[in-house]
C-alpha cells in the first residue's frame, strides 16, 4: 500500500513541507524501468520518485507547458469519493519540487454541470495550465474553454495511479497510438464482436469532424476519437448493468441485471433489448426516465470507441462505486462502450462491452480485449522503438472491475 508521509526538508535540509512518497511492497514504475521505491520519513521528494515522473508527463508532455509556468490544481471537496483526498496536495507540492508556481482551489461538484462556474473561469484566466481533480473537468470536456485557457482532466485518480505505470508512460506514446488507430478506422468497414454474444457491423467515418473531440486534455490518453454510430447496427452484449457517461450525475446512476442483456440498433436508433423479461423492463424504464429527466433522444445511439491503455485497470468492484469505475475503466482495451441516449455527446447511458474483438476492412485492431498495436506496420515500428510501452502490451492488465 502507497503511503504519503509528509516531511519538513528540502533536499537541501531546508524546511519545506514536501510530500513524501513511501511504496511498501509496491513497484511503481518509471517511464522506462519498474524500480522498488522506498522513503523514509524524512526524505524528500525527489526527481527521480514516479509521482514526479507521471507529474512531468502529465505537465509537460500532456500539457505542453514550460519550465516556471503558473499551474491551477483544481479539486473537489474532501470525503466525496471519487478523486482521493491527498491526490491535489500531493500534486501541488509535485510541481513546486519541479519549480512551477501551484496553487488549489475547489470546485464544488455539480451533479448536471454544463458550464465552468464564472468564478473557476476568473481564476484560470491568471495561470497558463489548469488541472481539474475534479468532475465538472470531465463533464465539460466537449464545451470550448474560455479563450486563452488550457486545460487537463485526470483519470489518474489516486497517488498509486499516477505512480503505476498508467501515469508515467510517455505520454507521447499513446498519441502516436491513438493516431495510428485513427487512421486504421477512418473510412472503414468495421465488425465488432465479443465472446459474449455482440455482432455490430459498419462504416466509420472519417475527417476532424468523425464523432467530435474534447477541448480538455486528458490524461492519461485512455482512448481513440469516438466512431460515430450512425452508419452502424447490430446488437450490443451489455457487461451486466447500464452506467452513465461522466456527463451528468443522477440517481441510480448504475443498475445492474440479473442475466445477459443485448441492445439492439439499427444505424444509430436502438430499437429493442433481448433478455429476461424483468431485465428487459428495468432497461427501458432506466431509459424511459434518463431520457425524460435530461428532455434528450432515448433512443439515440451516438458513437463508440475502446481503450487503449494496457496500464489502465480497476480493482475494486463496477457496481461498489458506478461513478468512479464509469469515469477511469474504461481506458482498459478489455472495454468498449457506446455513448447513448442523446445526441450531444457523449450522451447520458452507456453499454459497455467485454473483450471486444474490433476488425477495420480486415485487419484486428483489438483481439479478445486485448489491443493489438502490432497488426499494423506503423503500430511495429512504434514497440519497437518503445520497450516500456511493448511490455506493457505484453503483459496488460486484467482488472476491469467486471
Amino acid at each position: 500500500m502507497l503511503r504519503v508521509l509528509r516531511t519538513a526538508f528540502r533536499g537541501d535540509g531546508s524546511e519545506h513541507g514536501a510530500w513524501a512518497f513511501v511504496c511498501n511492497g509496491v513497484h511503481c514504475p518509471t517511464s522506462s524501468t519498474h524500480r522498488h521505491i522506498y522513503m523514509s520519513a524524512s526524505a524528500s521528494l525527489k526527481p527521480g520518485n514516479a509521482f514526479l515522473t507521471a507529474t512531468r508527463n502529465m505537465l509537460f508532455d500532456c500539457g505542453g507547458i514550460t519550465p516556471a509556468a503558473k499551474v491551477l490544481v483544481v479539486r473537489e471537496a474532501p470525503g466525496l469519493g471519487y478523486y482521493a483526498d491527498d491526490l491535489a496536495p500531493a500534486l501541488q507540492d509535485a510541481c513546486r519540487s519541479l519549480g512551477l508556481h501551484a496553487d488549489l482551489t475547489t470546485a464544488p461538484f455539480e451533479p448536471e454541470a454544463v458550464e465552468l462556474p464564472p468564478r473557476l473561469v476568473r481564476e484560470m484566466a491568471s495561470y497558463d495550465m489548469t488541472v481539474f481533480l475534479a468532475r465538472i473537468g470531465d463533464q465539460v470536456r466537449f464545451i470550448a474553454l474560455p479563450e486563452g485557457a488550457r486545460a487537463i482532466v485526470s483519470y489518474a485518480l489516486s497517488i498509486e495511479a499516477m505512480c503505476s505505470s498508467f501515469g508515467t508512460t510517455p505520454y507521447e506514446y499513446f498519441v502516436e497510438l491513438k493516431d495510428l488507430l485513427e487512421a486504421a478506422i477512418a473510412d472503414a468497414n468495421i465488425h465488432i464482436t465479443c465472446p459474449h454474444g455482440t455482432s455490430i457491423t459498419g462504416l466509420a467515418d472519417a475527417g476532424p469532424q468523425a464523432g467530435g473531440e474534447v477541448s480538455i486534455r486528458r490524461f492519461p490518453l485512455l482512448v481513440p476519437r469516438p466512431v460515430l454510430a450512425a452508419r452502424f447496427s447490430g446488437k450490443a452484449s451489455l457487461c451486466g448493468f447500464l452506467v452513465g457517461t461522466g456527463n451528468s450525475y443522477y440517481d441510480h446512476y448504475g443498475i445492474q441485471f440479473e442475466q445477459s442483456l443485448k441492445a439492439h440498433f439499427e444505424n444509430g436508433e436502438m430499437s429493442h433489448f433481448e433478455g429476461h423479461a424483468a431485465d428487459v423492463a428495468r432497461a427501458n424504464q432506466h431509459y424511459d426516465r434518463i431520457s425524460r429527466h435530461f428532455g434528450v433522444e432515448r433512443n439515440y445511439v451516438h458513437s463508440w470507441h475502446a481503450g487503449i491503455h494496457p496500464a489502465c485497470t480497476y480493482e475494486g468492484k463496477a457496481a461498489d462505486n458506478f461513478e468512479a469505475w464509469s469515469g477511469s475503466a474504461f481506458g482498459n482495451p478489455r472495454l468498449l462502450h457506446f455513448h447513448t441516449c442523446g445526441k450531444q455527446p457523449p450522451g447520458e447511458i452507456s453499454w459497455n462491452i467485454v473483450d471486444p474483438t474490433i476488425a477495420a476492412d480486415g485487419v484486428v485492431l483489438w483481439e479478445n480485449g486485448r489491443l493489438r498495436p502490432d497488426n499494423l506496420p506503423e503500430g511495429q515500428a512504434l514497440l519497437k522503438r518503445s520497450p516500456d510501452l511493448a511490455q506493457l502490451f505484453a503483459a496488460p492488465g486484467q482488472a476491469i472491475g467486471v
